[in-house]
This record gives C-alpha cells, structure tokens and sequence, in this order.
C-alpha cells in the first residue's frame, strides 16, 4: 500500500488540521477500546485480589514482574522502528511485516527458554514457578503477536487495536472470573490468560492479513541484520523501560516477601490502569511528530507545544486526585485488606505523571532520529533506579521503591525537556506549565472543600471543577480550541 500525496494546494494550516484531526480521531477510537480494557481489568483485578488474597496476588505480580524483565528481548525495538519507517512510506508494509514477524517467532522462543531456565535457577518456589512459566508462556504468544499489531498505528488504523483490546479484556473479565468464582485458583487463572493469548494471536493475524497488508515472508539476511543495527537504540529503550518498571517488584519481592509486594501491586495496577490515558496520547501523537519533523521545525514546535500542553493539563489532574482520594480508591479496588496499599499509591501516581510527560519528550527525540539521546538518558535513569532500590527496599520496603522511582523519573525527564529545548529550533517551555499547576491547585482546594462526601461524587465535583477553572484562566489556547471546535 502507498500513502497518499500531499495536495498541492495544501496549506500549512490545512495540514496542521489534518494532523491534529487524525490524532484526535485515533485517540477517540482508542480510547473507547482502551477504557473497555481498563474498566474491565479494573473488575477482574478486584475479583481477583478478592479471590487469592494478598500471598497470591504478591506471587502474581512477582510472575509478571520477573517474566516482563526478559520479555523485551523478542522485541529489539523493531515494531517501534517500523513504525517510523512505514508512516513515511507505507509501501514498504509488507517486507518490514515479514521480516519481523520471523525475526519475532524466533526471538520469542529464545526469550522464552532463558526465561523459564532463570527462573528456576534462582531456586523460584514450586508454586510461584508453576505461575510464572504460564505467565511466561502467554507472553511469548503477545510478542508475536505484536510483530503484527504494528502496523495498526503505521497505517493509522487504530480501530482495529480497540477491537483487539476490548475483545480479549471482555472474555477474560467473563471467563476468568467464573473460573474464580467456581473455586479454581491461581494456576487456572492464568491458564485462561494463556488460552485467550492464543486466541488473539490468531485474531491479529487475521485482522492483519486481510485488512492492512500480507507479509512477504521471504527472510532477507541483508534486510534484517541493516534493521537490527538501525533499531538498536530503539532496542535499549524498550529493555531499559520494561527493567525499569519491573525490577523494583522482583526486589521487592525478594527483600520483603509476597504481602509487601502485593501492596505495592494494588498501586500500581491502579497506576498502569490509569497509563491508557497517556499511553493512547503518546501512541496516536507520535506518527504526527514523524510527519512534522519531516515537514519544518515551525510544524515540529507546533505539535510539541500543543502534545505537552494537553499531555500537562491530563496527568496533573490524575495526580491530584489520585493523591487526594487514595485511601477509598484502593478500598474499592482491593478491600481495607489493602490500606497499606494507600500512602503507596498517593505517591506512585507522581512517578507516573513525571513518565506520561517525559515520554512526549522521547518521541519529539526518536521523531527527529535522536533515539541515542533517549537511550543515554533512559540507561542513566535505569541506573539510578537501581542504585536507589538496592538502598532503599531493604529498609523501607515498597515506600522505598516508590521514592526510587520517583527521583530516577524526576532526573531522567527533568534531563530530556532540556535536551528537546536544544534540538527543536524555537521551542520553549514558556507559557505551557503555569496555567495547568494553577488549576491543579485549584482542584485541590475543591478536593479538600468537599472533603468526607462519597469517593466518586468527590472525584466528580473536582473533576469539573479542574476543568472550570482551566476554561476560565485559559489554558488552552484559542488557536487550539478553534481546532477543536473545527475537528468536532
């Protein structure tokens, strides 16, 4: 398939609206299908908890953890890669497809091997291992998977990742609760997880073949060893990410046991629940900032400006009230089993708002071909998480993960805002910050007004009264509302 050419009349507002109305129908289309997955993870995470208390939820989440840190090895980067080299020439689809999907396939089966062989040399539990090796098995089936659902964002068809999302949400919400609720435990549990896996699988391949392109599935060794060098970085962001966000709960499991780590799991499942908004953000924005760099750095300001502004004003206000409204958050989510689960979330919740804006920064980088900028600030990052979590979690637990989370996060995207300052020709920060933290103020005193009325009456009344006071002190440009009100 080949993109289609630019009209010549095409004027730079014209394609400045194009831009932002193919961002913003993709986010809407995502959005629905992604909201189906968190609402319903939201339910069957907390039948789950409910179901296998708190020693097979810290089991779980070490399961996850610990499988998740050998995923990325199937990965290299290259869906990522690809993406950027199919938006700007979509008629190079099916060799990328094919090649990768290949490379994928055998990938995932090493990862899956070193995987289960870690796993028991480290002297794993009977029982946790059990877990973990069909944890281990259902990634293997979502890494190939993947090697096709790339090409989704490429040709800008998100629709069909909403599909994908809700679909197999919707049956592990139905099926993986009865299978709970019959009496089964944990070890069926995930055994569904791996069946619905399988299932999707072949769903992506369908949709795939039928809908975007058929992959030339001829192996070029020249091809795919070029690739591999050219996604390296690409390579080291994805690895360095999946460490980050994962060995703190592998350590924390070892230092502390299976309940601590199930307090702190409870945070952040809420916190990865929450991710969908800036993930989605950042996903449907990042073939923009390709088409922009590639057009002028007055178009490339322009996208930046407008994806921190909107990524801004999002996060703060998930931060304040995620903050505010901790304790009864996680009593719905978990139980008061799970209170401890609180003063973790209330501060987790910031690491996740300092990650959303930092990776708008990582995709301006990668979007101008400064992937290795990335790379260094995310490998200094890993490392001071690290150094961090090895000092703190043996004294103060999950509080101790947390705060190294933070100030690695807080380093690392304090450090890429000014690098995007330096590459990016005329762009500043000035202007997009205060407005946003006014009103978060704002909505903080609301919340603390209406303090002792019902959780979700409370988040409601702050909700509007967040976006009240945005409209009122103007934080949104009106260039930028009249796009809005022209996409609309």
């Amino acid at each position: 398939m080949s993109s289609e050419s630019t009209p010549k009349d095409e004027t730079p507002t014209t394609r400045n609206v194009n831009r932002f109305a193919d961002v913003t129908r993709n986010i809407s289309v995502l959005f629905v299908g992604t909201l189906v997955q968190k609402v319903t993870g939201a339910i069957a995470f907390m039948i789950f908890v409910r179901y296998i208390g708190e020693v097979g939820t810290g089991k779980y989440a070490m399961a996850n953890s610990f499988t998740a840190l050998f995923a990325m090895g199937a990965d290299l980067g290259l869906g990522l890669f690809a993406v950027r080299a199919v938006s700007k020439d979509q008629s190079t689809a099916a060799k990328y497809l094919g090649n990768i999907v290949i490379m994928r396939l055998a990938l995932a089966a090493i990862v899956l091997v070193i995987t289960g062989i870690s796993a028991v040399v480290i002297g794993t539990p009977r029982d946790t291992l059990v877990i973990l090796l069909l944890v281990a098995a259902s990634t293997f089936l979502v890494q190939i998977g993947n090697g096709f659902r790339w090409t989704f964002p490429a040709f800008q068809k998100m629709q069909y990742e909403a599909v994908i999302i809700s679909a197999e949400s919707l049956l592990m919400l139905g099926v993986g609760s009865l299978v709970l609720v019959m009496g089964y435990g944990l070890v069926e549990f995930t055994l569904v997880r791996v069946i619905f896996s399988f299932l999707t699988l072949i769903f992506t391949i369908w949709l795939t073949v039928t809908r975007i392109t058929r992959p030339l599935l001829q192996l070029d060794l020249k091809f795919c060893k070029d690739l591999i060098l050219k996604t390296r970085p690409f390579m080291l962001i994805m690895i360095f990410g999946q460490v980050y966000f994962n060995l703190d709960i592998v350590l924390l499991n070892y230092f502390k046991g299976d309940i601590e780590t199930s307090w702190y799991n409870v945070a952040f499942r809420y916190v990865f629940m929450l991710q969908m908004i800036p993930m989605l953000f950042n996903q449907t924005t990042f073939p923009a900032m390709v088409d922009a760099a590639a057009d002028s750095a007055e178009a490339l300001t322009r996208v930046a400006k407008r994806t921190y502004r909107f990524m801004i004003i999002i996060v703060l206000g998930i931060g304040v009230m995620t903050t505010v409204y901790a304790l009864p958050i996680v009593r719905y989510i978990a139980s008061s089993e799970f209170d401890e689960s609180a003063p973790i979330l209330s501060l987790l919740i910031w690491m996740q708002v300092i990650l959303a804006i930092t990776t708008v920064s990582n995709n301006l980088a990668m979007a101008c071909n400064r992937e290795r900028t990335v790379v260094k600030v995310t490998g200094v990052g890993l490392l001071i998480n690290l150094i961090l979590n090895l000092a703190l979690i043996p004294e103060w637990g999950a509080m101790g993960a947390v705060w190294a989370a933070i100030v690695a996060t807080g380093i690392a995207g304090i450090w890429m805002m000014k690098e995007v300052q330096q590459f990016i020709e005329g762009f500043s920060f000035q202007g997009i910050w205060l407005r946003p933290i006014l009103a978060s103020a704002g909505a903080v005193c609301i919340a603390l007004a209406i303090d002792g009325i019902h959780v979700f009456g409370g988040l409601a009344i702050t909700l509007i009264g967040y976006a009240v006071i945005l409209y009122l002190i103007k934080a949104i440009p009106e260039q930028d509302m009249r796009l809005l009100r022209k996409i609309v």
